[in-house]
């Protein structure tokens, strides 16, 4: 009986465990693995371009976090002019890191808030380089970032709005009133870890913003494939209503065109129904025209015998006077 006591204990202190939430939990251990990793890879900041190899912990995967550091050019350094890019994998190590040699006179290189100095610029590739191969590892990719349409709009690249994920726009990481907050301040509360004490880094930025994606991945995902979802059957609803109004206007026209014809032969039997009256009627006619020629020949009759007369009746004098002269001779 002790036996079969403690087995039944055993038992509902493990249902006991399960009935606990696991989702604190799973934050937790997330916390505690993205601390570490981010501690250990937080100072591996060269200077230098970096291509890392593609071993395990630097594959390039499905998912890119990316973030971009800009420096100031034009009239008091307003215009932002991109001086660094760095792209970091799922497991938040570097894949990409590389300074930008900018086309333009700088005024204003930020260093509080970028982390560039004029030493880092000298010899780096031109923007079109970095351009490219940014393209090359984004294409086909979610990307992951923080505001992370002002460093596409920098980089001059268009990327379907269905592979990006700026946790900027995540509603539970704005405030109360719908604003946006600081990456600072997410990465201080969610994180545990302060960034951005002196200089600004993109590495650092790019890691910070992956490591918040990995904790509400579970949560978004399937609330974008929703929204997307929606998104096709709407376009399909409205494909198949302009399918249907093709359909029916093909079907009108076919209809108008079907009337066009009956109207037209209708017309041409009129027509020829018109010319048939036409004949018959020219057919019964003839006879008068007889009728008038002869009518014509008396008329010209009657004209040569009075001409013979005066219009008093009585006979032309010259013509007898020379009809008797002649028979004289």
């Amino acid at each position: 009986m002790t036996q079969n006591w403690k087995l039944l204990q055993n038992e509902l202190k493990k249902l006991n465990q399960l009935k606990k939430p696991l989702s604190k939990e799973i934050v937790k251990n997330l916390k505690k693995k993205s601390e570490k990793s981010f501690k250990n890879t937080i100072n591996t900041t060269n200077t230098t371009n970096l291509l890392l190899q593609e071993t395990e912990d630097y594959k390039i995967g499905k998912i890119i976090g990316l973030d971009c550091e800009m420096v100031g050019a034009g009239k008091k350094g307003r215009k932002n002019i991109l001086a660094r890019v760095s792209l970091v994998n799922f497991e938040a190590n570097v894949i990409y890191d590389s300074f930008v040699k900018p086309e333009e006179t700088i005024v204003d290189y930020r260093t509080p808030h970028s982390g560039i100095h004029p030493e880092n610029l000298e010899n780096a590739p031109n923007f079109e380089t970095v351009r490219n191969r940014v393209l090359e590892i984004i294409e086909n990719r979610i990307i992951v970032g923080h505001s992370i349409f002002n460093d596409l709009k920098i980089l001059k690249i268009i990327h379907p709005k269905r592979l990006i994920r700026d946790i900027a726009f995540y509603p539970p990481f704005k405030n109360e009133n719908g604003f946006r907050r600081k990456l600072k301040d997410l990465a201080k509360e969610y994180l545990n870890i302060e960034i951005q004490k002196e200089e600004h880094s993109s590495i650092e930025d790019a890691k910070s913003t992956m490591l918040l994606y990995k904790l509400v991945r579970d949560q978004w995902e399937p609330k974008i494939n929703e929204m997307e979802q929606e998104k096709l059957e709407r376009i399909m609803k409205k494909r198949k209503k302009k399918t249907k109004s093709k359909s029916n206007q093909n079907q009108n026209q076919n209809q108008n065109q079907n009337q066009n014809q009956n109207q037209n032969q209708n017309q041409n039997q009129n027509q020829n129904q018109n010319q048939n009256q036409n004949q018959n009627q020219n057919q019964i006619e003839k006879p008068k025209r007889r009728k008038t020629k002869e009518r014509i020949l008396r008329k010209k009759k009657k004209q040569k015998n009075r001409k013979k007369f005066n219009w008093y009746g009585k006979p032309n004098r010259k013509k007898e006077e020379s009809e008797e002269f002649d028979d004289f001779i």
